[in-house]
């Protein structure tokens, strides 16, 4: 390679990197603003001079405010953010599809009708079943994707309309569940699948905490291997990596974090 070619190519890296540390850096900042907004904004809003005796616990009110209500939901929506980026990120990884994500291979779906049959069982008041349910319908779905993909060999395009096809299903069984509920389940059903942090607490936090944090650093030890697979799975295989085991562990791995989320 003539030197200024080489030249060329380690300029574009740097500033590529660079582009990544500048796109983080300004994430991070993004972060922090959001959080101090949603300390100061809420049904009693509070000034500077409140929020930091109350962090450190000094004021009965604020303190109550921040760490009972204002802290867990902030605490959760940044879990819940970084769980279902990841699992996209990863989708994205072991498919090489920019469309792949917890949503488009059923894994979502199937998770929303394991917390809707712990709904109607009577068990979603507990703070661990819902997550459980989830989980276990989560888990079941992406080895319900394998078992389809496998007889396709594990292609890619195999595992998204596999996911595609479980997410019809276990939509219309969640519609089916909600036909024959009653109204105040039916109530309860819709108003979770809405989504909100009025009813996040420690508890809960700490649930997602163990489904999503774990994970992260598996997955960055994997990242070399994904990097590749981005390539094809014919340039990963010949480089030595084992394509099928990758993409098997990291979607089990997208499945956990989406049931955390969830």
């Amino acid at each position: 390679m003539p030197r200024s070619s080489a030249c060329s190519t380690t300029v574009c890296y740097k500033a590529f990197i660079a582009r990544k540390v500048l796109c983080i850096t300004m994430i991070g900042l993004l972060l922090v603003i959001s959080i101090l907004v949603a300390l100061h904004t809420g049904a009693a809003e509070l000034s500077t001079a409140e929020i930091l005796p109350g962090l450190a616990g000094k004021t009965d009110y604020a303190g109550n405010i921040i760490w009972h209500l204002r802290l867990p939901r902030i605490a959760t929506a940044f879990l819940v953010g970084w769980g279902l980026a990841l699992s996209g990120t990863l989708s994205q990884a072991i498919l090489k599809n920019p469309l792949a994500s917890p949503y488009t291979l059923g894994l979502a779906a199937g998770a929303g009708f394991g917390a809707v049959l712990a709904i109607v069982s009577g068990q979603g008041r507990s703070g661990w079943c819902v997550p459980v349910f989830a989980l276990f319908l989560s888990l079941g779905t992406s080895l319900i994707i394998l078992g389809i993909s496998r007889l396709k060999n594990a292609t890619a395009e195999t595992l998204i309309l596999a996911g595609v096809a479980v997410m019809f299903l276990f939509s219309a069984l969640t519609s089916f569940i909600q036909y024959i509920s009653t109204m105040e389940e039916v109530h309860e059903i819709v108003f979770w699948f809405f989504g909100s942090l009025s009813k996040t607490g420690w508890q809960e936090t700490g649930i997602m905490t163990l489904m999503i944090i774990p994970v992260f650093f598996p997955v960055m030890c994997w990242s070399w291997d994904l990097n590749i697979m981005m390539s094809g799975d014919e340039a990963a295989r010949s480089l030595g990596i084992n394509v099928t085991r990758t993409r098997n562990k990291g979607l089990l791995v997208v499945s956990l974090m989406t049931a955390g989320a969830i």
